[in-house]
């Protein structure tokens, strides 16, 4: 009888690395660099794969947090954290990496309008300051307030029934729907979609993210269970690889910054249900990653995941500016040349950036580490 490594986290508190979770973040980070690679690739087969990946590649970040959170309340028996002691954890981690990565990009872009004006005007410059300023954040940099605000209305709601969960998802869903319904209005107006939408936009996609730490609430308990994981292991992957490769049949890609779906709860839905079974695929191929050389590299890119997501848009934007993507004719050839050089370009610096710029990595964070 095997006890998950979940359970071992709980009881020791958090001196036990979970090596499958660096690993299931690493995996996202790749994906997410490939689908901003991507470009405008129309190969069926690629974009049906990238399909089926763009459902988890965010989503394992919030239920792999909940999964840590999990363990780090068990070993404080239970506590449920407030507000404050959310914001306490999360400064070094998440808060103040976001600050220092936005004044690094908003630089940058300043520096692109002082060159060339017509790349990116003042007003495009005024939207991306808001937008840092009301936590919508600078590109991918969003997803860290998120984070923060998510984990604290998850903290609210964590000791709540089950009914009370059920009416919050409910509501996430319903706003989902009604802010999609909006968004497909045209002239709505400056000061809305400038001043008004980022920060609507800022607590749907916190509101939808608390879902994840659900998922994350009911993934524990499967992970919990004391029974031979060595039976039933085989297919219960083959079944969770069937349902991710089968959702892009019934849903649609969809943009987590904007919280555009097509069909706003099949879509959620759906990539609630593909996080899930990556989740438990990466769990029960726990021994396999933390003993082969491709789960370590993933385990080193999760383990950075915060630099490595921070760097490559940086590096994007960089090329991006120097080539102007208009004169990028996209192929096959072309997304494996631009996505090998941004990956050559940005793995270097992560190390240089952890080593000597600890604040820009959350340095602090209390990962989970070998016992």
């Amino acid at each position: 009888m095997r006890q998950c490594r979940i359970k071992f986290a709980m009881q020791r508190g958090v001196q036990e690395r979970i090596y499958w979770i660096d690993a299931i973040r690493g995996a996202g980070m790749l994906v997410i660099i490939i689908v901003h690679t991507m470009g405008s690739i129309s190969l069926l087969p690629i974009q049906y794969l990238f399909s089926a990946c763009n459902k988890w590649k965010l989503g394992i970040f919030f239920t792999t947090s909940g999964l840590l959170l999990k363990c780090k309340s068990s070993s404080t028996e239970g506590r449920v954290k407030n507000i404050k002691q959310v914001l306490c954890n999360k400064y070094v981690s998440v808060i103040k990496p976001y600050l220092l990565w936005s004044l690094i990009m908003l630089g940058i872009y300043s520096c692109f309008f002082l060159i060339d004006s017509n790349y990116i005007s003042y007003k495009q410059l005024w939207i991306e300051i808001y937008d840092t300023l009301v936590l919508n954040g600078v590109g991918v940099l969003w997803f860290l307030p998120v984070l923060v605000i998510s984990e604290i209305i998850y903290s609210i709601l964590k000791k709540k029934t089950k009914m009370v969960k059920a009416c919050f998802t409910g509501i996430a869903l319903l706003l989902v729907e009604l802010w999609n319904r909006w968004v497909l209005l045209q002239n709505d107006g400056e000061v809305v979609e400038i001043y008004i939408k980022p920060i609507m936009l800022v607590i749907i996609k916190s509101c939808v993210c608390v879902l994840y730490y659900f998922l994350a609430e009911g993934l524990a308990v499967w992970f919990n269970k004391e029974k031979d994981k060595k039976r039933g292991t085989i297919l219960t992957i083959v079944t969770c690889i069937c349902v991710i490769f089968a959702m892009p049949l019934i849903s649609t890609d969809w943009d987590y910054n904007r919280m555009i779906m097509d069909k706003p709860v099949i879509d959620m839905c759906a990539s609630i249900v593909v996080t899930g079974c990556v989740c438990i695929i990466f769990e029960r191929l726990d021994g396999i990653i933390n003993s082969s050389f491709i789960g370590r590299v993933l385990g080193w890119i999760g383990r950075n995941s915060l630099v490595v997501m921070a760097t490559h848009y940086l590096v994007m934007q960089v090329f991006s500016f120097v080539l102007s993507e208009k004169c990028i004719g996209w192929s096959l050839y072309t997304f494996l040349l631009y996505t090998s050089v941004v990956l050559v370009v940005t793995f270097p610096l992560v190390e240089p950036i952890t080593k000597y710029c600890s604040a820009l990595a959350g340095r602090g964070r209390k990962y989970i580490s070998n016992s």
